[in-house]
């Protein structure tokens, strides 16, 4: 690894998020979120297309029930990434690089110790957590062909979510763009070739995941090894600092509880599912997770744009400019999910179908997406509340 610069050599240049534009600054951050989310989405939708065309019900049956440990493994990520985050940028607006480097240091420690500890949780209890989800007997094996890969999968993701949040804090959004572009159309490549062409079935979707998320994982770490990152890697900071893990926890669980909240009440929900309904209502409503990410995506992205934003302001002490951006990404979020709402709300047949061609699939996808995107509206105020810069 790179040896950098000393301490107390200032800097070269004024950092991007320390403008009073906040607009302009929101659009720069938001644009590069956007378009890395969208493909990242477009993959989960033609992933699940694949399986849905080449493999059938049972395949995106299998699908759902490994959704809520991706999920897990998101917001695992999400408890490093975004609690580092708040830090990093909280210190550059305060002028204290130092301080944010130790937090870069310290939440790539973080993201490893997360990551050892759910190899040693999830890999040897495959099928115990499959059929507490609810994976019927029909089901699990292809939940298990797809969680033995994407469950190695979930360590890389771990890493590149808290890498992506540290190149964020900083305001570069695009380098975070590029890795999640780049890797959403790998797994839409090998999508291709492992389920149209090799016939692997869901275990093909799985080892595409991996191999997406180990190329992603590596284009993050060569930018703060060998790239020109704002805040610098040290050898000294990947050594635990009590202080700075406190300050990187009590932000990061936040974010950890909610995701695992969501993951919890989808672990529920797809067991009721599965009680009342069966594998075919699984099925449906791993289709409507797909809708449903789709919809999220402008308050997500608005939430995401705007953070580094806010931890900057929060940091500088210009509180005036910290509710400017937290408004101007309120307002826009929820006038998008609105938007989102009422296309889903009167189209429902019409997306379901991109799928699935199965008429019973198709009719109890349409009347679930109904039902749950009922409260699309008020994502926006939840996405992009202050809970993830305070601390």
């Amino acid at each position: 690894m790179r040896q950098t610069q000393p301490y107390s050599q200032p800097k070269q240049y004024k950092n991007v998020l320390d403008s009073a534009n906040i607009g302009r600054l929101l659009v720069k951050l938001s644009l590069p979120v956007f378009m890395g989310m969208f493909v990242q989405t477009m993959y989960n939708v033609i992933s699940t297309i694949f399986i849905g065309q080449y493999v059938g019900p049972l395949g995106i049956a299998g699908l759902s029930i490994a959704f809520p440990l991706q999920m897990m493994g998101f917001g695992l990520g999400s408890l490093a990434g975004i609690g580092g985050m708040s830090l990093i940028s909280r210190s550059l607006g305060a002028k204290q690089e130092e301080q944010a480097e130790k937090a870069l240091g310290n939440g790539m420690t973080l993201a490893v110790v997360i990551s050892a500890v759910v190899l040693v949780l999830l890999m040897p209890f495959m099928d115990f957590w499959l059929r507490l989800i609810g994976a019927s007997e029909t089901v699990l094996p292809y939940a298990r062909d797809y969680m033995n890969y994407v469950a190695i999968a979930i360590l890389f993701q771990i890493g590149t979510i808290s890498l992506l949040n540290f190149a964020r804090a900083e305001g570069n959004a695009r380098v975070g763009m590029v890795a999640m572009v780049a890797g959403a159309l790998l797994s839409i490549l090998f999508s291709y070739i492992f389920i149209a062409i090799l016939d692997m079935g869901v275990g093909g979707a799985g080892l595409a995941i991996l191999l997406a998320q180990i190329a992603s994982s590596a284009y993050l770490a060569s930018y703060y090894m060998f790239g020109k990152s704002y805040v610098k890697v040290r050898r000294a900071n990947f050594k635990p600092d009590l202080r700075i893990m406190k300050q990187v926890l009590s932000i990061g669980i936040g974010a950890f509880a909610q995701m695992f909240a969501g993951s919890l009440s989808v672990m529920i929900l797809i067991n009721m599912v599965a009680s009342h309904g069966g594998d075919y209502a699984v099925g449906a409503f791993g289709i409507v997770q797909r809708v449903l990410m789709f919809a999220n995506l402008p308050a997500m992205v608005l939430a995401q744009g705007s953070q580094p934003i806010i931890g900057f302001n929060y940091g500088a002490r210009r509180f005036g400019l910290l509710l400017k951006s937290m408004n101007i990404a309120l307002l826009v979020a929820t006038g998008l999910s609105m938007a989102g709402f009422l296309v889903v709300y009167f189209t429902p047949d019409a997306i379901i179908r991109i799928f699935t061609d199965d008429p019973q699939l198709i009719s109890l996808g349409a009347d679930a997406s109904r039902r749950v995107l009922i409260s699309l509206p008020f994502i926006g105020a939840t996405a992009d509340g202050p809970r993830h810069f305070t601390g």
